[in-house]
């Protein structure tokens, strides 16, 4: 086809008539093989262990820390921390089973002693809860073997009080023999989830306190209302909390003691920390919130000061002000200072200060924020400042007017007494001449 301009004919118009349809596009077509899913990458598995002597009188923590780090590490360098225990053993959290077995197959450190490795009895598991009805009728024992496969180490059925009698309802209670708890668990064709386990406090039924079972309990018996001797079929006569002296029994959830129990064990479970560092560590959450800083904003929204205006004038008492509360405690009005002045006008610089408005008319900061008490100081420090300055002014003024009057008085007298002298000898001279004369 020749270049140039299409062949429209004798229509002009033809290339503005509509365009052909556009072709319709395919729908999208799901490929007919589904991609598999990916598998589950293996984690590492940590374990704990206690590592302890045996056949020594020592405890292990009693020998050269550094031969005994470098023992350990001579077994294995994949040792993530070491810690101290209570009996001198050692605590040992390592990356993986394979590295635990390595420690337990170990018998003595060379050159130190002898030493047993075990595994830890808690730290090692891991407790969470599923639902799973298909389940009431089978027998534990049964559900660990089935379910043996997935780290299930032990199960236990809880039950509810059903016509009288104890019975279980479903919910099950999986200990897992892994670090971290699994997310889901896969019973024969069921899928469950797995929700985390968090103990409640313990309580004694005997002495009501918090913290150990009846069975440990060396206190006597108090009753759960009223903190006293037990007294049924006598109701109670008050209402005390043995754990924190409060209103309510020692059964109520709603305790502070009970609710700190129960923070304290929620961080050493998902932690996995002993009582002392999960109490540590609340505490400084604790302390973190409650010595925050409060901003300028939230004090003011808080406790907002009352509009108090203030004039710039040298009497500190013009102050006018809008809405004043009235109060009967006054600030102390500060000692007025004491200049040096002469012996002349002491008398009448004290009458001055005792007289000045600032300190016969006592200002009230009750009302006023910390801003306004600062701003009154200021001025009446200015004031008594501007009033000693000009009593200091007027005292020297008068000291010198006083020593000049005295030096042209003093000077007058001389002169006079040296006129006098001169009379008297001139008077002499005369007298002696005429003596002469007549001798």
């Amino acid at each position: 086809m020749a270049p140039g301009p299409p062949n429209l004919g004798d229509n002009r118009f033809a290339s503005l008539s509509v365009s052909p349809k556009a072709k319709k596009k395919r729908p999208f077509q799901k490929l007919p093989v589904d991609f598999p899913d990916l598998p589950e990458t293996q984690c590492k598995n940590p374990r704990f262990l206690i590592v302890s002597s045996i056949n020594s009188p020592k405890t292990i923590s009693e020998y050269n820390c550094f031969a005994v780090h470098r023992a350990l590490m001579y077994i294995s360098k994949d040792i993530i921390s070491i810690s101290n225990l209570r009996d001198g053993s050692l605590l040992l959290l390592v990356n993986s089973r394979e590295i635990s077995d390595k420690f337990t197959k170990v018998t003595s450190l060379p050159g130190l002693c002898e030493i047993e490795c075990k595994l830890h009895n808690t730290l090692n598991f891991v407790k969470g809860t599923i639902y799973a009805p298909c389940l009431i009728n089978i027998p534990e024992n049964e559900i660990v073997e089935e379910l043996k496969s997935q780290n299930v180490h032990s199960v236990f059925k809880f039950t509810k009080m059903i016509d009288g009698t104890p019975k279980p309802f479903g919910k099950i209670l999986v200990t897992f023999d892994c670090f971290t708890l699994p997310s889901k668990l896969t019973v024969s064709w069921h899928t469950v989830k797995v929700s985390e386990y968090i103990p409640n406090p313990m309580r004694c039924k005997s002495c009501q306190l918090l913290g150990h079972t009846s069975k440990h309990c060396k206190n006597s018996a108090a009753c759960v209302s009223c903190n006293l001797t037990p007294h049924l079929p006598v109701p109670c006569t008050r209402i005390f909390c043995a754990n924190c002296a409060g209103g309510h029994p020692a059964s109520s959830p709603e305790c502070p003691q009970y609710q700190t129990q129960k923070q304290l064990l929620h961080i050493k479970t998902s932690k996995k920390f002993s009582f002392r560092e999960a109490r540590t560590i609340l505490n400084q959450q604790q302390n973190t919130t409650t010595n925050s800083k409060p901003t300028y904003l939230t004090v003011a929204s808080q406790n907002p000061a009352p509009a108090v205006l203030i004039t710039k004038t040298r009497n500190p008492d013009a102050i006018t002000n809008t809405d004043l509360p009235t109060s009967s405690a006054k600030v102390p009005t500060p000692l007025s200072p004491t200049y040096p002045t002469s012996r002349a006008n002491s008398l009448n610089l004290e009458e001055n200060l005792t007289s000045s408005p600032s300190n016969s008319a006592k200002t009230d900061f009750s009302y006023s924020s910390p801003t306004s008490k600062l701003k009154i100081c200021m001025e009446r420090s200015r004031a008594l400042r501007e009033e000693a300055n000009a009593l200091i002014g007027q005292t020297y003024n008068d000291d010198n007017n006083i020593s000049m009057t005295s030096r042209s008085n003093s000077n007058e007298s001389i002169a006079s007494h040296t006129s006098n002298l001169q009379t008297i000898i001139n008077t002499t001279d005369s007298d002696d001449t005429m003596d002469d004369t007549d001798s």
